[in-house]
């Protein structure tokens, strides 16, 4: 698995961002509805907030939402190689 860390780190930098912190009410009222716990609430409400489809984390049972994928990095990069496979099918 090293020898494919340049190949991972590439994936990411193409497909990956960073999100600035949304305001404080926004995370209180993830939290407060049930959609993530109070400390996880400011990272779902940055990825509600930019319009993300995935949340990767290793805390998946930290979130309640159905508003966008929560998944361990295991799945999703199985389902995004899926999804690649499936364009290069096309």
């Amino acid at each position: 698995m090293p020898a494919a860390l340049p190949a991972f780190r590439t994936l990411i930098d193409a497909c990956c961002q960073p999100l600035p912190m949304s305001p404080a009410e926004d995370s209180a009222n993830l939290a407060d509805a049930g959609e993530a716990d109070p400390k996880d609430a400011p990272i779902l409400a940055a990825a509600l907030a930019a319009g993300r489809s995935w949340l990767v984390t290793f805390d998946v049972r930290d979130y309640g939402t159905a508003r966008l994928r929560v998944s361990e990095p295991g799945p999703f990069l199985e389902a995004l190689r899926a999804e690649l496979v499936a364009l290069g099918e096309r």
